[in-house]
């Protein structure tokens, strides 16, 4: 599982440097995407959401559509970037996710 963790944590980081060169509008919200294989590790594959979310982190709208969970406009946005490994079948959710929050406070 730790080279999940670290395929997650190169995923996360991609994102912010996303942010760090094109701002808080770079990130253009997706949710619920599905899983891509991860160049040079057989059996890995990652998935990237971004979602709006409130002062509180509630998703908004609070559901989520089925879909997506970016349909309204806010100053935040979750960043998830979840893997998983197919080489684990005996576990029930063989998935490692990372996220983190980000503004659009300030720029």
């Amino acid at each position: 599982m730790s080279t999940a963790k670290e395929l997650a944590q190169e995923g996360l980081e991609e994102l912010m440097a996303e942010k760090r060169n094109g701002g808080f509008a770079a990130l253009a919200p997706v949710g619920f995407g599905a899983y891509a294989p991860v160049a040079g590790f057989p059996g890995y594959s990652r998935r990237e959401d971004i979602c709006f979310v409130d002062q509180n982190l509630n998703p908004n709208p609070n559901p989520p559509p089925a879909a997506a969970c970016s349909a309204v406009a806010t100053n935040y946005k979750q960043l998830t970037v979840s893997v998983q490994y197919a080489g684990l079948p005996n576990l029930p959710s063989p998935v490692v996710s990372i996220l983190t929050v980000v503004t659009n406070v300030g720029e």
